[in-house]
């Protein structure tokens, strides 16, 4: 894995959340959740939505910036779900200093 510093694509942040053992980026995970994961990236920070269904109806869509951590597991940066817009999320991930 690549040391904090350095700058991975998303591709090398899901590699190594899977190869420590992890699923957050497994297909049932991101399906249950109706996760998805932006492509650009900071540092070993990157940005997911996700949107709750449920039997009444589904709630709009929300972003959280979060963090590949030196285990290989995933760490909220922001508040989980704190952005209503990708723009606004990506702007935050921009600002971190990653």
């Amino acid at each position: 894995m690549k040391t904090k510093g350095e700058r991975m694509n998303i591709s090398e942040i899901r590699r190594a959340n899977r190869e420590a053992g992890f699923h957050f980026f497994d297909p049932d995970s991101m399906r249950f959740f109706d996760s998805r994961v932006e492509r650009e990236t900071r540092g070993r920070r990157f940005l997911t939505s996700e949107q709750f269904h449920g039997s009444t109806g589904s709630a709009p869509r929300r972003w959280t910036v979060r963090e590949l951590q030196e285990d290989g597991s995933i760490k909220d940066i922001s508040e989980f779900q704190e952005f209503g817009s990708k723009a606004e999320a990506l702007q935050a991930l921009r600002r971190e200093n990653g």
